[in-house]
């Protein structure tokens, strides 16, 4: 009987092989160390049904849009102790409002946001992690007199206006080494348009989206 033998490779294929896989490893490793913490899909999803909570309450309150943001804090945050911050964040507010259209506790909470920090005005960790931009002011009548009133149809463009966005979870430099903040998804921020539509940006536009 002829047993067949395998033949052996020489040393010098295998330390080829290995030689190979480290220069493979070298070049992955800062690419997936780089990569966003968290898949944005899920979150395009449930920032696409917040914005159209929004306007289903609109169109049930003579189209004006929810008068809570997240970004309308107390006089006194700033002396509120952390407790007092979680049961007086206006997110507990706005979230109330939305959730008879969203219907879904789950839909007001970004899956790669993990460990939001607590006393944090970008956010609410446990009840909402999505915010209203800053920039939205401008778009309330009166705001700064005590106005609360954002009418949905009467602005000229509500594609171009953001209503809800990711919260910033920190800040840095792109990879072309421009300073940015990050959300949870790192670059990508997930942004809804008071005309209910959403889109996902590289880096957050800070003259608008902030």
């Amino acid at each position: 009987m002829v047993v067949e033998t395998r033949k052996r490779r020489p040393i010098g294929t295998w330390i080829a092989i290995v030689l190979v896989l480290l220069v493979f490893g070298i070049i992955m490793v800062p690419i997936f160390a780089k990569a966003p913490s968290g898949n944005p899909k899920s979150c395009i999803s449930q920032v696409k049904q917040l914005s159209l909570a929004m306007l289903m309450y609109a169109d049930d309150n003579n189209h004006c849009a929810p008068d809570a943001y997240t970004f309308d804090l107390p006089a006194n945050w700033d002396t509120l102790s952390d407790a007092d911050k979680d049961r007086l964040h206006p997110s507990r507010r706005l979230k109330s409002q939305l959730l008879v259209y969203a219907k879904n506790e789950n839909t007001f909470l970004c899956p790669a946001d993990k460990n939001p920090p607590t006393g944090n005005v970008e956010g609410l960790a446990g009840v909402m992690s999505y915010v209203n931009p800053l920039n939205l002011r401008g778009y309330v009548t009166d705001f700064s007199n005590g106005g609360r009133v954002l009418y949905t149809n009467g602005i000229e463009n509500p594609a171009s206006v953001a209503y809800v966005r990711d919260p910033v979870r920190g800040s840095g430099k792109t990879k072309d080494e421009k300073p940015a903040l990050f959300s949870p998804h790192a670059e990508i921020f997930v942004i809804g348009y008071l005309d209910g539509h959403v889109k996902a940006d590289k880096v957050l536009d800070v003259s608008h989206h902030l």
